[in-house]
């Protein structure tokens, strides 16, 4: 396996602002407009909830310097800044946080948080920005075979096994000697989706593809863009 290092044109801040102190999340999923305070949704679930069966579960290895998400119901919280990055149209931004598998033979559940994702309504389906990601976690380690758009494993770096044994049996039961498996993965069109516990069921921008092979462009936004985002937040969080 060999290790590629994707290329990001602008780094976001390293934080959107932090979600108001002393604001009790809303329980209220319907859109309002009016509405300045962060929302929650039952994003972190990867089953059950009203109109699961229509949430896009893709999630695919982008470029770009931006994750994004096509659905309002993939966030864990939220908040609306509407714009458009990149010439993509943006209706939020918030945290998204997955149940995944942590590797093919390893089949417990892991969390896995995405900070500042965008919400982009018209995506094909949801990106994971592999350059944000190596920028958001460097104690994590990612190889990734025959290319961004084929199979991928991540570990945490300088763990030892989960279930304590040794180096070499680690590599022999997992098929590298890292540290413990985070989440993975997998061949899908020609890209790499991550695999999620549970294998959820929804829609699929990527599954009536005619093509065995799926292009998708990362968001790449400019220091301009995301100083306009940023402000859009911060201005919203005070009201």
């Amino acid at each position: 396996m060999t290790e590629t290092h994707p290329k990001t044109i602008a780094h976001p801040p390293s934080s959107l602002p932090p979600l108001p102190t002393g604001t009790k999340p809303s329980h209220n999923h319907k859109r309002n407009k009016s509405s300045t305070s962060s929302t929650h949704s039952n994003g972190s679930s990867n089953s059950g909830g009203s109109g699961s069966s229509g949430r896009c579960w893709d999630w695919i290895l982008v470029p770009g310097n931006m994750h994004y998400a096509k659905n309002r119901s993939s966030f864990r919280t939220y908040r609306r800044a509407p714009g458009k990055i990149n010439k993509n149209r943006v209706l939020g931004v918030g945290t998204v946080e997955l149940k995944v598998q942590r590797a093919p033979d390893d089949q417990r559940p892991n969390t896995l948080v995405l900070e500042d994702v965008l919400h982009l309504p018209n995506a094909v389906c949801n990106g994971l920005c592999v350059g944000k990601y190596r920028e958001g976690n460097p104690g994590d380690g990612m190889e990734v075979a025959g290319g961004e758009g084929c199979r991928c494993q991540v570990w945490r770096e300088g763990d030892g096994d989960s279930h304590g044994e040794g180096e070499g049996e680690n590599e022999q039961e997992h098929g590298h000697g890292h540290g413990e498996a985070l989440w993975y993965g997998e061949e899908y069109h020609g890209c790499s989706r991550v695999v999620l516990w549970g294998d959820p069921q929804g829609s699929s921008g990527l599954g009536d593809a005619d093509a065995d092979a799926v292009e998708l462009p990362g968001v790449d936004a400019s220091t301009e863009e995301l100083d306009t985002l940023y402000t859009r937040v911060k201005d919203r969080s005070l009201v």
